[in-house]
């Protein structure tokens, strides 16, 4: 079950932010008030204030308007891929990759969160999960130097060296001037 979004103490932004964030909190709750909002316009406003809040670093009530967002269109890949990134910038990488699993299931063939996803899975420590989660990228896009950098860093935390030099190489191929 959701809590209701709350907004955070915003003694800490600029007048400017303030005034941003409690706009679009106030466009939000007119909409809740009609009884007869639809549920796409619901997730909009739920978005619109998730989105300037991730801009003000109020990250975890972020991560609730996107969730409710989603909660209005669970059909909708953008409200977890957002729900990720909030969580990502939070420290929650569990939760972030949780999102990026929902997210996925909606839309398998998106190339940037199956890097996201696998990054978050080598950091988690699962190997593995990490290599699988490249693979599909690699099928995808083969061309990335993302896919490729990630694909070698699960390659490295299997013990698979050769295979790592390969990626990594493949990787500074298609971008000289990386710098991981």
């Amino acid at each position: 079950p959701l809590v209701p979004v709350v907004l955070p103490e915003l003694t800490s932004v600029s007048d400017a932010v303030r005034t941003q964030i409690e706009a679009r909190d106030a466009a939000l709750r007119a909409v809740l008030a009609r009884d007869t909002a639809p549920a796409a316009e619901r997730a909009k406003f739920y978005g619109e204030l998730g989105d300037i809040l991730m801009a003000a670093t109020f990250l975890d009530e972020a991560r609730l308007c996107y969730r409710h967002a989603a909660a209005q269109e669970p059909d909708e890949a953008r409200w977890p891929y957002l729900v990720g990134h909030a969580a990502v910038r939070a420290g929650a990488r569990e939760a972030a990759a949780a999102a990026f699993s929902r997210m996925l299931a909606l839309e398998p063939a998106y190339t940037p969160a199956l890097v996201w996803l696998g990054e978050l899975q080598l950091d988690l420590g699962r190997a593995d999960e990490a290599q699988a989660t490249f693979t599909k990228a690699l099928a995808q896009q083969s061309d990335s130097a993302a896919v490729l950098f990630g694909a070698g860093r699960a390659a490295v935390a299997r013990g698979a060296y050769a295979e790592a030099v390969s990626y990594l190489e493949h990787a500074l191929q298609l971008d000289p001037r990386a710098s991981a």
